[in-house]
């Protein structure tokens, strides 16, 4: 998401401003370069509870993310770079918004310390409580 966008304003739902909420998590192996091999991806939506989960056979045969990646929804991911290499490595094209709660606890835990926020209405840790937390356990290598 775009820093002017206020979707990761803790003033009100962010979570109405979308139409879905995407969380994703991919499992990979890495090549002799580095980069992804992905074995497998889960995906659960928040509003609905609807879920995706794909083998990497499945995975290859897609041309573009198996749930909506345009601009009224959200793709969470924790350290979604590893998400996103996963995407390029897929050749699919990025989602339009995505939010990542490892960087927004970084630059939470910055403005905390420098008393700016109190970090019991950290985003992170509210997206974190309310998707992510499962994700870990559905797709497993």
């Amino acid at each position: 998401m775009s820093a002017g966008s206020g979707a990761s304003s803790t003033n009100g739902d962010w979570r109405q401003r979308f139409r879905s909420i995407w969380h994703v998590d991919f499992e990979f192996r890495e090549d002799a370069n580095h980069l992804p091999i992905p074995v497998c991806m889960y995906a659960r939506e928040e509003h609905s509870g609807a879920s995706v989960s794909l083998w990497r056979d499945e995975l290859l045969r897609l041309t573009h993310g198996p749930f909506d990646t345009g601009p009224d929804s959200v793709m969470v991911a924790f350290a979604s770079n590893a998400e996103l290499a996963c995407f390029l490595a897929l050749g699919w094209p990025f989602p339009t918004n995505v939010l990542d709660p490892y960087v927004e606890n970084i630059v939470t835990m910055k403005r905390s310390a420098r008393g700016g926020l109190d970090c019991s209405t950290r985003l992170s840790c509210t997206i974190y409580q309310r998707g992510h937390k499962s994700i870990r356990t559905e797709c497993a290598t």
